[in-house]
């Protein structure tokens, strides 16, 4: 969740000028080698905009340590200012 909530910080800047500000909720399935398999914004006002791209993009590059079992699901609320 460390590493998550650093990229989630970086994430934040993300908001494009005419997106408002708020939380966004991002679903990020975690592979077991550790990589990021997707990240997903589905709700509006951000779902689908250039905003949600470059957020889910920014999550994308969060690695963890790899795990045994299968894929895990997570999300994370990101602030976008």
């Amino acid at each position: 969740m460390k590493a998550l909530a650093a990229n989630g910080v970086k994430a934040g800047r993300c908001r494009s000028a005419e997106a408002p500000s708020g939380a966004a909720t991002v679903s990020v399935v975690f592979d077991p080698n550790g990589q990021v398999q997707s990240a997903k914004i589905n709700a509006a006002p951000y779902a689908g905009t250039l905003t949600a791209k470059c957020v889910t993009t920014k999550i994308a590059e969060t690695t963890v340590t790899p795990f045994s079992g299968g894929p895990q699901t997570v999300s994370i609320q990101v602030q976008l200012y």
